[in-house]
């Protein structure tokens, strides 16, 4: 199971097939934990659990069919944010507001990165909440930009770090250095005393075996 996605785990959740449940587990954790920082940074860690099982129970009802229309980290993703809306919810301490203030209240600022943003309508809608005999969007309910990016990142990694596992250490150490150390081909090449020319071959004969692979 080394080097597993979570989208993989979530997949064999969703279809029925085996999987490690302790795995999904701390990966859905380490996820859900990037959108609560984001989200409500304010959550107590000891709920970041609560936010994993209301996300996977959101996800696990809703079927393998939901997967012939999204993809699921876009569910996982759709499920954690409702989890974390509805934990918030739920633990915040009477009086203190877990949303947006109506019409005529003083508003927050926007974060920097938000700035120039234009939802489109689904998103307008999923973040439109009634207050009232009236609706005012809820700015929290927008998916950002630099959470996204961070949660690839770290899906990216971990997908790079299963193929390295499975590459000849030499070469798995020379991509490292390569792609996520920024040093030269040809210092790479030299201390791994190959010509560039010859370590490109390796690199090419390890990629038609993940290719053939996959």
């Amino acid at each position: 199971m080394s080097g597993v996605t979570l989208s993989t785990l979530l997949t064999a959740a969703l279809t029925g097939r085996r999987y490690n449940h302790q795995r999904l587990g701390d990966q859905a954790l380490r996820y859900t934990r990037i959108l609560v920082a984001r989200y409500a940074p304010k959550l107590p860690e000891d709920l970041h659990e609560d936010v994993v099982q209301e996300a996977l129970l959101d996800l696990l009802t809703r079927g393998p069919a939901a997967l012939d229309t999204t993809p699921v980290s876009r569910l996982f993703r759709r499920a954690v944010v409702a989890a974390i809306r509805k934990v918030r919810a739920d633990y915040t301490p009477a009086g203190e507001r877990t949303r947006v203030a109506p019409k005529g209240a003083k508003v927050d600022r926007v974060a920097a990165e938000d700035v120039g943003i234009i939802p489109d309508a689904a998103t307008i809608e999923q973040a439109t909440v009634a207050d009232g005999d009236a609706e005012h969007l809820d700015f929290d309910q927008f998916e950002s930009p630099a959470a996204a990016i961070a949660t690839q990142q770290m899906q990216d990694r971990i997908d790079v770090e299963r193929v390295l596992a499975t590459t000849p250490p030499n070469i798995a150490r020379a991509l490292r250095l390569i792609h996520f150390d920024d040093e030269p081909v040809e210092m790479v090449a030299k201390n791994l005393a190959l010509t560039r020319f010859a370590m490109k071959r390796r690199f090419i004969a390890v990629g038609t075996m993940w290719q053939a692979a996959a």
